[in-house]
């Protein structure tokens, strides 16, 4: 049940983050357009400039260090939520050699996650469970590309009056530079980019 849930949820959550890029994309596109009807601006800058986070392909959540993707929805008042990070974010390596700092590391992160790395605003929501996925050193193999996860899930009582989001893991990881959210709602799908001045994300129409 848990695999089908998030086999949806990370399509619809794809959809959601890329109509929010296409949207700013969009937006891109006529500011560039505003800038070669005027010329270049005094700096020079080329129109290819690069963003923060080049090459990452926020609707298929490519691997990129500093950049994790939150997914969740509602299941009528349960809110099911993963948030996942590359490992070397969330615990400060990726290559492992299976000692014991990075044991410790591995279990501080946890413990910290155990309100799944994010809190809910409205809604009376209480936390039901959190499962961790990668966390097992003893079943890693040594990668660059190594992810976490923290999948949680909250109980509300007024699921409708859950007005939005926020990303506390923030607080802990400095590693954390963004997170790519999407999140389905009976109010409908919402999608940022968020980010440790803003860790929010707004649910509410």
């Amino acid at each position: 049940m848990k695999l089908a849930w998030l086999l949806a949820l990370t399509m619809s959550a794809g959809a959601a983050w890329a109509n929010h890029h296409s949207d700013h994309e969009h937006e891109k596109s006529a500011d560039h357009a505003h800038h070669d009807e005027h010329g270049h601006d005094e700096h020079g800058h080329d129109e290819h400039g690069h963003d923060e986070h080049e090459g990452h392909d926020h609707s298929t959540g490519i691997h990129q260090h500093g950049v994790s993707r939150l997914e969740a929805a509602f299941d009528g008042a349960v809110f099911q939520a993963q948030l996942t990070a590359p490992m070397v974010d969330w615990v400060g390596f990726e290559h492992v050699t299976n000692n014991e700092a990075q044991r410790a590391a591995l279990a501080d992160a946890k413990a910290f996650l155990q309100d799944g790395g994010i809190a809910l605003i409205g809604g009376d929501c209480e936390l039901g469970s959190v499962t961790f996925q990668g966390f097992d050193l003893d079943k890693m193999k040594d990668s660059d590309h190594l992810d976490l996860s923290a999948f949680s899930t909250w109980n509300c009582k007024a699921p409708r009056n859950v007005t939005g989001l926020n990303v506390s893991a923030f607080e802990h990881f400095p590693g954390m530079l963004s997170v790519d959210a999407a999140v389905i709602t009976s109010n409908g799908q919402f999608a940022a980019e968020l980010k440790a001045d803003r860790p929010t994300l707004e649910m509410a129409n």
